[in-house]
Parts: C-alpha cells; sequence; structure tokens
C-alpha cells in the first residue's frame, strides 16, 4: 500500500512516509506499530499537514467483536514526524464501522 502497511500481527504501520513527505527519516523507524493494539485495524487513513510535515494524523477502524469490543474507530497524533504517539479511541458503540477520512488544509 505505499504509505501503510496492515501487518497480519495487527499493526497500524506507518512507512515511506518520512520519503513522501520528506519527514525525519534517519530518526523515524521504517515500520512504528501506531496502535499498539494486539488486533488488526482496518481502512487506515494518513493525513500530513504540509505546512508542518511533522504533524501527522492517523485513523482507523476497529471492531473486535472476538476481543469484546464493539465497533468504532481509533485515532494517533504525532507532532514530532512520526517519533512519539497520542493514541486514543473515538466513536465507540455505533454498531457499525466507516471508512475513515483525513485531510489537512490552510486555514
Amino acid at each position: 500500500m505505499g504509505l501503510v502497511r496492515a501487518a497480519a500481527a495487527g499493526l497500524v504501520a506507518v512507512s515511506a512516509l518520512a520519503a513522501v513527505v520528506g519527514v525525519v527519516a534517519a530518526t523515524t523507524p521504517a515500520n512504528v506499530d501506531v496502535s499498539q493494539r494486539h488486533l488488526n485495524e482496518s481502512e487506515e487513513t494518513i493525513a500530513v499537514n504540509p505546512t508542518n510535515p511533522k504533524n501527522i494524523v492517523v485513523i482507523s477502524n476497529i471492531g473486535h467483536r472476538e476481543a469484546g469490543l464493539t465497533a468504532g474507530m481509533f485515532a494517533a497524533v504525532s507532532l514530532d514526524g512520526g517519533a512519539t504517539w497520542t493514541r486514543r479511541l473515538i466513536g465507540l458503540g455505533a454498531g457499525r464501522l466507516w471508512r475513515p477520512h483525513l485531510r489537512c488544509r490552510q486555514i
């Protein structure tokens, strides 16, 4: 997929992102387990701030009945090019998964 690889182990991984937007490739690992969840995510999307490429947002669907979770979404934000991430679950309990979309725009 280029920017995101969803590995069988359940990773939302940011790869090749540094090469695409010029983000600190020397300090950011090639694959980053953004979610650090033990099951798979799906339909990941990434947005990179065009005025500051160190600002990255990742959103993906979650919904693992086998783990007792209802449908929802996972979000992560990095302000340092992917070296560290702030994570949270959003939209839990809706009962449906939707396709997450992100975009950056100048204000």
